[in-house]
């Protein structure tokens, strides 16, 4: 249903643009279109794709991610309203490669207008596919190049990006363009952090490199459509901690913003797939509330928390969107445990956490990930010398269901889906063993199968191969 009629009975049919979308994309695609109406009448929007441009099906919004598409307000032609819609296109075509296109129909009370296209442009949502693997190479201030092939065998490139200060953590976009990299405090650049991009033949450069104007970031975290950051800060409160809103651009340029909720001492954040008002972060609002974890609504900027008996010193939060359930750790710093992970149930609503599993002692937790398509979580052990596997149940209690040995201390690991049912973590050891140098372990997770502790890949001798962190493309 594509009717043009541009106005009778002196009423006029809504006009919309939309910006055209050139190069490859994957996952998540903003779609952005204005709307204009002279009549100023409510405008709804019909968006749908096709592969062949003949055959056209409706795309899935991404949650509440974006605009609606219902009861759009609009304006005079000449001075269009700006929205965005953002197309799930993994959920629409999952495993798809080749191009694509998206067209956007307006309907107001009267009429239909005309269409109008993203135009044509290429899209990779394949799983069975070689990724890039980004590994923190702190000792020489390096991001090293690796490829994760789709069996789960890694190569060296033998490329780094040789960056101004220490890296620590690195955080991908969601369609893995871009990955930022957070620097290491106290070696000269502590409110420097890198952007790196990442093009389809997987070469890897260094794009810009910004101050973050003295906030002590410490964790961050793309939204699941890549239109902003949250930064955790990792100050006091009462010396500007809390957490903090970037806008990205599709480009990859992050924009400050006002937004800003204070929080004691973040380590952590993590952001909701489907819901975009919710943002979780460890630590409470004041030292005295007790709060571990806490739960923001970004619209609100209301927050409430939980004791979850960790401490305050968790490094990473894993957030189960499908079941609202969130993972946090507990290395034993500030707790008086022996190291743990501890679960947390949101409410349905979104207003709430309710403490839920406890397992302890799980030595040294440091950080954590969800097993894409089962109900494990794997735990690394930054002082000792494991990974732990944990089953979460429904009602987020958590069982220990396996410890794997021989892997060192453990930095910043991550997990991918591979595809036919299996996943696979890399996890990196921060100090080289003698004679075989720093080794990253590979651990497989099969669906309804065993957990496999593969042959870990060594990427050479020397300090200056001493990794703090490993982040596999998306």
């Amino acid at each position: 249903d594509t009717d043009t009629d541009t106005g009778t009975g002196g009423n006029c049919a809504p006009v919309i643009q939309v910006r055209p979308i050139s190069g490859w994309r994957r996952g998540p695609v903003n779609i952005r279109y204005t709307i204009g109406d002279c009549d100023r009448d409510e405008v709804n929007i019909k968006v749908e794709y096709s592969t062949n441009g003949s055959e056209f099906r409706t795309c899935s919004r991404l949650g509440d991610y974006g605009d609606s598409i219902d009861d759009l307000a609009s304006s005079d032609p000449k001075n269009p309203a700006h929205y965005r819609f953002v197309w799930d296109s993994r959920k629409d075509l999952p495993g798809y490669s080749g191009k694509v296109s998206a067209r956007l129909i307006p309907r107001d009370d009267i009429h239909v207008g005309k269409s109008a296209s993203t135009g044509e442009f290429d899209l990779d949502n394949s799983v069975r596919r070689s990724r890039v693997v980004l590994a923190a190479r702190n000792k020489d201030s390096s991001i090293g190049v690796l490829v994760l092939a789709p069996d789960g065998t890694l190569s060296d490139t033998g490329i780094k990006v040789k960056l101004s200060d220490a890296p620590s953590k690195i955080v991908f976009s969601p369609d893995g363009m871009h990955a930022l990299v957070l620097h290491e405090q106290g070696g000269g650049h502590e409110t420097v952090h890198s952007m790196l991009s990442i093009d389809h033949d997987m070469h890897v450069k260094l794009d810009y490199e910004w101050d973050a104007a003295g906030m002590y970031i410490v964790d961050a975290v793309f939204t699941p459509d890549g239109a902003r950051l949250y930064a955790a800060d990792g100050n006091h409160e009462s010396n500007g901690g809390g957490l903090h809103m970037f806008e990205c651009d599709d480009d990859g340029k992050l924009t400050p913003t006002d937004w800003f909720v204070s929080l004691h001492t973040p380590n952590a954040v993590a952001v909701h797939s489907t819901k975009s008002g919710l943002v979780l972060a460890s630590g409470g609002i004041t030292e005295q509330d007790g709060f571990d974890l806490s739960l923001v609504d970004a619209r609100t900027k209301d927050v409430v928390g939980v004791d979850l008996n960790t401490g305050l010193s968790s490094p990473r939060i894993a957030l189960d969107s499908l079941r609202d359930i969130a993972l946090i750790t507990d290395d034993g710093s500030y707790s008086g445990n022996k190291g743990a992970v501890a679960s947390a149930l949101l409410e349905p609503d979104g207003t709430g956490l309710d403490a839920a599993g406890f397992l302890t002692p799980v030595q040294s937790a440091t950080d954590v990930h969800l097993v894409p398509g089962t109900t494990l979580a794997v735990a690394s052990n930054y002082f000792g010398d494991g990974v732990y596997v944990v089953d979460i149940g429904d009602k987020g209690e958590l069982t220990l269901v396996r410890t794997l040995k021989g892997i060192g201390l453990a930095g910043f690991m991550d997990v991918v889906d591979l595809g036919e049912g299996r996943s696979l973590a890399l996890v990196p050891a921060i100090s080289p063993k003698e004679g075989v140098g720093t080794l990253i372990a590979r651990i497989l997770f099969v669906q309804g199968g065993d957990t496999q502790l593969l042959e870990p890949f060594s990427i050479g001798t020397g300090v200056e191969n001493m990794l703090s962190a490993i982040a596999i493309q998306p």
